[in-house]
């Protein structure tokens, strides 16, 4: 699966997630820690990554048709260490797996909620 984790998560919980098989990039890999929400959607759009994040005004930018994108999967849980969090993260979209694309998904302390859209190139 192929992941975009944005600026709000912990590069070590990318660094996990790629040890476990992800291939996950991390935005401050391609891009600045200041690039826009719009800016880091183009980004994973371009190289068809599902966007992993905290913020959830990514997935208000696709559902109400501003950005395009493969997937957003928003994490809505903390653990005290990268390697909890990303086992948590790991499981979860292992379990989504196909239904990670064209969705928000929002991963929460109780379990997942998700929400279709239409992945059109904006």
């Amino acid at each position: 699966m192929r992941l975009f984790l944005d600026a709000s998560m912990s590069p070590a919980v990318a660094s996990e997630l790629r040890a476990r098989g992800f291939d996950a990039v991390d935005q401050r890999d391609v891009l600045k820690v200041s690039a826009t929400d719009l800016e880091v959607m183009s980004e994973a759009w371009r190289e068809r990554r599902i966007v992993v994040a905290r913020d959830y005004d990514m997935g208000e930018l696709v559902l109400r048709g501003f950005a395009a994108a493969e997937g957003v999967v928003i994490v809505a849980f903390d653990f005290e260490n990268a390697a909890a969090e990303a086992k948590r993260l790991a499981d979860e979209l292992l379990a989504l797996g196909e239904r990670a694309k064209a969705h928000v998904h929002v991963i929460g302390p109780g379990g997942t909620r998700s929400r279709p859209y239409d992945a059109v190139a904006s």
